[in-house]
């Protein structure tokens, strides 16, 4: 299922806390800063 963003603000019981992307795709996760801000912030809870 696809969500998109108007449809999570419009939901009271789900937070919207960002969009994570990157420009490129790779092997490993030292070449996407989105993957990376996206692992550090799971673990920031």
């Amino acid at each position: 299922m696809d969500f998109e963003k108007e449809d999570i603000l419009e939901n009271p019981d789900w937070e919207y806390v960002g969009t994570y992307t990157d420009i490129k795709s790779g092997r490993t996760i030292s070449s996407r800063p989105g993957f990376q801000s996206l692992l550090t912030d799971c673990e920031a809870g």
